[in-house]
């Protein structure tokens, strides 16, 4: 819960922050950090996200991705600090990396950092990451980086350029439909609630024509497809273009040398959504 003097002091910062830009005397090194100690997962959620992700019902330890779901909150708390250097809104999630020392039980106890780590301007914009950890028993058993870019531009959905990217997979190829809902569904399980996953009155303001999947729900539901994962491992994720709903994607996956490659395109233009590799610890 916000403070009233909290609430009108965000609200003061993001009268002067635009898309795109730095805020006003902005400090980019500034350490914004929130922690949250003593969190446990509710059952309920755990399987609402297994279920919309098509994960094994029943497992007692969290898939490897589920992890950063425990963060919308602490960063959406971060996000709205005075201090932080841009606008929330809009904030597009271009990478996700993942390293998990071991596997977690579902009934742990777990202490959350999440911290803006590294701040910089581009011709595309402002580009933060945010750290992500957790520990339990004062044990690190998962980290993460989370890399935002704040553009300049307010067509979200449509400026992206296609660009150059690596020759789709041959391999262990197979078709997959996603439900109109399905971001809805995964607002559920994760708690995160962006307009431009929801529907499609909401999702249009921001520049999409239709709904998108969120980001991460792609990466979930890739892992699952992908089978057993190891349970100390790293995991690294380009999002790419975004998947509308409804739609259909592609999954592909290559073993090689102790890693192994995925991606999920789209499966008339071979355009990549997601594309990601997971090698064990």
């Amino acid at each position: 819960m916000f403070t009233a003097r909290q609430l009108i002091d965000t609200a003061r910062a993001l009268a002067f922050k635009q898309q795109g830009q730095l805020a006003p005397n902005a400090d980019p090194s500034a350490q914004l950090a929130v922690r949250r100690p003593g969190v446990r997962v509710a059952a309920k959620q755990l399987a609402r996200y297994r279920h919309c992700c098509g994960l094994p019902a029943g497992e007692r330890t969290l898939p490897v991705a589920f992890v950063e779901t425990l963060f919308v909150g602490p960063l959406a708390e971060l996000a709205i600090m005075p201090q932080f250097p841009v606008q929330p809104l809009g904030l597009i999630h271009l990478r996700q990396t993942i390293s998990q020392h071991r596997a977690i039980e579902s009934s742990a106890t777990l202490d959350l950092c999440c911290r803006l780590a590294e701040v910089a301007t581009s011709e595309r914009g402002v580009e933060m990451t945010c750290e992500l950890e957790v520990d339990e028993a004062g044990e690190r058993v998962w980290q993460g980086s989370i890399y935002f870019l704040s553009r300049k531009t307010q067509s979200a959905g449509g400026a992206r350029k296609a660009g150059q990217h690596a020759a789709p997979l041959d391999e262990n190829r197979t078709l997959h439909q996603v439900a109109e809902d399905m971001g809805r569904q995964y607002a559920m399980a994760s708690g995160d609630y962006n307009p431009h996953h929801l529907h499609r009155l909401t999702a249009r303001p921001l520049g999409y024509k239709r709904p998108i999947v969120h980001g991460m729900w792609t990466l979930a539901r890739a892992l699952g497809l992908l089978g057993t994962i190891p349970p100390a491992v790293e995991i690294d994720a380009q999002f790419k273009r975004p998947l509308y709903l409804p739609g259909t994607f592609s999954f592909a996956y290559l073993e090689r040398d102790g890693q192994t490659t995925f991606e999920v395109r789209n499966p008339q233009n071979n355009e990549p959504h997601l594309l990601g590799s997971l090698r064990a610890r």
